[in-house]
């Protein structure tokens, strides 16, 4: 997926000197799981981010992006996702 980094106005954010990470946390169940993304700038304003194949079990998946920039991590997207079985 990818997340474009804007201000309240909508224009760009050099985001160039961050580093982004992204992350699902299983919902539901006994425990919290917790799996990483492969997470990287696509360009000045833009962060790309991917699970690995068969990453996510069945279920729902709270997903986070995060960037720490200054030193100062935050959270810039968050959703949920429903990973189902395969049909055949």
């Amino acid at each position: 997926w990818a997340v474009p980094v804007v201000d309240e106005a909508g224009s760009a954010l050099d985001i160039s000197a961050g580093s982004p990470t992204a992350s699902a946390e299983k919902v539901g169940g006994v425990g919290g799981q917790l799996v990483n993304a492969s997470a990287s700038l696509g360009d000045s304003y833009t962060i790309h981010a991917a699970f690995a194949a068969d990453a996510l079990s069945v279920g729902r998946w709270r997903v986070q992006t995060w960037l720490e920039l200054g030193g100062e991590p935050q959270m810039l997207d968050q959703f949920e996702i429903r990973v189902q079985e395969a049909n055949g």
